[in-house]
């Protein structure tokens, strides 16, 4: 990837966990289901050596692998796409998220012992998921609860607009979490590869450009 693809697939992470928390917050589930999973490995690859290893990128031979890891971003970058490039709809909902999102990765970084304590429970629950094999729910309960112990004192509550029969529900509150720091997770990654606020002003054409060749990527792909 450029140096530009880079910085859009990182925004484009964040924006997939935006709409991602906007159908927890109306419909109480995730279509695809997959667009999750690429965004909470995100967040455990604490090891990762580039950006395909954090988003789980195979960059072996696997065409078939390939195709099905590739995808998993297509909503993002079109999210990111229409509503912060060439913004031919606003989704209001969407939007905030994403700004709060690098709000608190602004809030983060600027605190060094939510930094270390945080760091230090995703490391715990890496090695959860990785040598003992502890389910899917229960490492979503245990990152929502990296989320309320480190994120959330670092400033008022986040509005996340729904239904109350869905926002009040413990499995979907600790997937948003959950989410949230995942986008907090990218924005983190779009810093690390340069990116900066005024690029939205100067470098827009630079990004559209970028957002399209990873488009063309996983559409040819997935066509194959």
């Amino acid at each position: 990837m450029t140096e530009w693809e880079q910085r859009v697939y990182a925004l484009a992470a964040m924006c997939q966990a935006a709409a991602c928390i906007q159908q927890l917050a109306h419909r109480g589930e995730v279509i695809p289901v997959e667009a999750a999973s690429p965004l909470i490995n995100a967040i455990l690859a604490i090891d990762a050596a580039s950006i395909e290893d954090i988003y789980a990128i195979p960059t072996g031979t696997d065409t078939a692998s390939l195709e099905q890891e590739q995808s998993l971003l297509h909503i993002g970058l079109n999210v990111f796409k229409d509503q912060f490039l060439e913004r031919k709809t606003i989704d209001k909902e969407q939007v905030e998220l994403v700004i709060n999102m690098a709000r608190l990765e602004r809030l983060l970084n600027g605190n060094d012992d939510a930094l270390k304590n945080l760091g230090a429970g995703v490391t715990q629950v890496a090695r959860q998921r990785n040598e003992f094999n502890v389910d899917n729910h229960r490492i979503m309960e245990n990152l929502a609860g990296l989320y309320s112990d480190f994120i959330s004192p670092l400033t008022r509550p986040i509005h996340v607009k729904g239904k109350p029969e869905m926002l009040k529900q413990i499995p979907i509150q600790n997937q948003i979490r959950t989410l949230l720091l995942a986008g907090i997770r990218s924005a983190v990654l779009w810093r690390q590869v340069g990116g900066k606020k005024r690029h939205f002003i100067f470098n827009r054409s630079a990004m559209l450009n970028a957002a399209n060749s990873l488009l063309s990527t996983s559409s040819y792909m997935r066509s194959q």
